[in-house]
């Protein structure tokens, strides 16, 4: 039992339903059930009874809320209480996947609001780390929240990896990568990009040429026994490589979901790879000892958003796919 689960229980109590309990929270519906049963059955109880009409508590589930409720409301106190005193400013603090993609968009907006917010200082960090770096400052306590990111077919082994460290995790998205190209580029008119296209062509790489994309063992492996020679520039820092792909019409890179503001700014496009590239999966997460705050709440409301005009971008890149796959009618 921890506070995390206490706060769910209680939540989904006020509310009458784990959906709007779990949208309050910023957390997905199987989370927030999978971590309610969990509580029931470390107290040997049974807190809510399901039914096809909703969901209620039983005789002891009104017991347990009236205890959670209380606990919740000490920790509160005691957190108003010294955090007046010792903590002036706003801290926040997120270890995530380096790129220009949604998480650092929803950063920028995030540093943006609070600007605007006012209200006494801050100290807002966003630290760029693998996803092993990430695990490791987010357990040792040097970052508050970590956004990590795996192929979507190892989840298992992964969330295994994360219950033996004793951390939470929330699901943000699942995405497959895509190619960015310049508007004026020749891949900007083809449906999707098969291998062929791209021999002629500069990858433009945030990193070093290891992580080259697709990323995937199998892929990286597959680059390395190719033969061809590749041609590759490996820029550091996300906003340079989007410049230069702007800039170089015979050039192309490997990204995660991107808002559409930063692909207008840059006059990108969004092209999808042949055969279909794999399936990624970001996840949040923070220690167990962790509650999320108030400003931890606006960073997620931030990543929300963005992450929801990045999907609004895909439905775009599919409605224009559909188009071209679309047979002409002839008219009369």
């Amino acid at each position: 039992m921890n506070l995390l689960h206490l706060q769910y229980a209680v939540e989904i109590a006020r509310t009458g339903s784990v959906t709007r309990a779990a949208e309050n929270l910023y957390t997905s519906q199987p989370n927030m059930s999978r971590a309610v049963r969990e509580l029931e059955s470390d107290l040997g109880i049974r807190i809510f009874e399901r039914t096809t009409r909703g969901i209620y508590l039983t005789k002891e589930g009104e017991e347990f809320i009236g205890y959670a409720r209380a606990i919740l409301d000490k920790v509160n106190a005691v957190e108003s209480r010294y955090r007046s005193r010792t903590d002036k400013c706003r801290h926040f603090s997120l270890s995530g996947p380096c790129g220009a993609g949604y998480v650092a968009c929803a950063f920028t907006d995030f540093v943006c609001g609070s600007a605007d917010a006012g209200g006494g200082g801050s100290e807002l960090r966003f630290r760029s780390d693998t996803l092993n770096e990430t695990v490791h400052r987010v357990c040792e306590g040097s970052y508050r929240l970590g956004i990590i990111r795996y192929p979507a077919a190892h989840d298992r082994l992964y969330k295994d990896m994360l219950d033996d460290k004793g951390l939470n995790y929330e699901w943000i998205c699942n995405f497959r990568h895509m190619l960015a190209v310049s508007r004026k580029s020749p891949l900007a008119s083809l449906g999707s990009v098969g291998a062929e296209a791209l021999t002629a062509l500069t990858e433009v790489l945030a990193s070093e040429p290891a992580s080259a994309g697709p990323p995937g063992a199998e892929g990286q492996r597959e680059a390395e026994s190719d033969p061809a020679p590749r041609r590759r520039a490996v820029l550091f820092g996300s906003e340079s490589c989007l410049g230069l792909l702007s800039s170089c019409t015979q050039s192309y890179m490997w990204v995660e979901p991107m808002p559409a503001r930063l692909l207008t700014r840059y006059d990108l496009v969004l092209r999808a790879a042949a055969p279909e590239a794999p399936l990624y999966r970001d996840l949040l997460i923070f220690r167990k000892d962790y509650r999320l705050g108030e400003t931890d709440a606006r960073f997620l409301d931030a990543l929300t958003a963005v992450r929801r005009s990045c999907l609004t971008v895909a439905e775009e890149y599919e409605a224009e796919e559909n188009a071209r796959a679309a047979p002409v009618s002839g008219g009369k």
